[in-house]
């Protein structure tokens, strides 16, 4: 069975973020298209769309009307809303940040089927237990 490829629409201004982005996108081999504002519903779904990353600024102050109508015409999208502006070396370091955060994650997991006790038994003690 032939597996069709990833389409990703991104809707934002912020040329350090499309850069970073569309390299990571690029890497996965996804499709994506890059839209500098909102385009028709119908526009969208003719893309035949599997998720949209969207900066609301970019859409305006009906972003959330349009998120919404979106999501209603294609109920399986998956959606990544972020908003700000950051540099591409703050991006950087949050990247390395979340790796090193699933690295630690996986040795707890690792750890504590070790020990016999679950990552989310240890959450949920109280603190100071």
């Amino acid at each position: 069975m032939i597996q069709s490829p990833v389409r990703i629409a991104v809707l934002d201004s912020d040329t350090g973020f499309l850069r970073v982005l569309c390299k990571r996108l690029e890497g996965a081999g996804w499709q994506y298209r890059v839209l500098a504002s909102p385009v028709p519903l119908d526009a969208m779904v003719a893309m035949r769309l599997n998720a949209v990353v969207v900066d609301l600024a970019v859409l305006g102050p009906q972003g959330w009307s349009y998120l919404e109508q979106l999501c209603t015409r294609l109920p399986s999208l998956g959606v990544v809303v972020c908003t700000g502006r950051s540099s591409v070396a703050a991006l950087r370091r949050r990247l390395l940040l979340r790796g090193r955060a699933a690295r630690r994650a996986r040795s707890a997991v690792q750890t504590s089927a070790i020990v016999g006790t679950s990552a989310a038994d240890r959450v949920a003690e109280p603190v100071g237990a």
